[in-house]
């Protein structure tokens, strides 16, 4: 179960978010079996982020729930937190960005106190991402920079480029082309590095456009 899990999540890097939702879920039928409740709470947290990537919030928000669940009957802790989190990102995609950044803000203070720094570094660029959304620029810098420090400093490749992709946004709202240019640049890097083709192809494209990053 643990592992078709998480063939699922390098499934769904790399843009198949078909396939990862297939193998999602095979996972979930085999933890509950199990009665495993964290691998549950993880496998369709994981859901959650592939239906969100492919715009079908819908089913995102279903999964998220249900991974809620299963986190609290588990005991909460940090899948809590992780489920949270991802319900902060889906506010954001559909247009609740005060919600999304006081979400993302609690689950970054949960993860800190943990401390687990990845998770907290991917908090703070939700949190970034929600207050560039604000046109809040102090605080969207300040969650940034933090976020992109704690990425590199823990080695989370991902966050890094996910964290560059949000910086690049702000910097070109604040009219700064070069800068954000070179953000997206190094964000394309990181994901053709580690196999993430769409979004690369994402970051790519919006070098040329007016989309916003995040």
């Amino acid at each position: 179960a643990r592992a078709t899990n998480n063939l699922g999540a390098i499934a769904n890097i790399r843009g198949h978010r078909g396939e990862a939702l297939a193998l999602y879920q095979l996972a979930v039928p085999a933890y509950q079996r199990l009665g495993h409740l964290i691998g549950l709470a993880e496998s369709l947290h994981n859901m959650a982020i592939s239906f969100r990537d492919l715009g079908q919030f819908d089913s995102a928000d279903d999964c998220e729930r249900r991974a809620l669940d299963y986190a609290r009957e588990a005991g909460g802790g940090p899948l809590l937190a992780l489920a949270h989190l991802g319900r902060a990102e889906l506010a954001l995609r559909t247009g609740d960005a005060g919600l999304a950044e006081a979400a993302a803000r609690r689950a970054a203070d949960h993860f800190a106190g943990l401390p687990d720094q990845i998770r907290e570094a991917d908090a703070l660029r939700v949190a970034g991402a929600a207050a560039v959304a604000q046109g809040k620029v102090d605080a969207a810098t300040e969650a940034l920079e933090r976020a992109l420090e704690l990425a590199r400093a823990y080695g989370s490749s991902l966050i890094e480029a996910e964290v560059l992709s949000v910086r690049a946004t702000l910097r070109r709202g604040a009219g700064d082309e070069a800068a954000a240019r070179a953000d997206a640049l190094a964000a394309a890097a990181i994901y053709e590095r580690i196999g993430a083709t769409a979004a690369r192809e994402s970051v790519l494209a919006w070098i040329e456009g007016p989309e916003r990053l995040d």
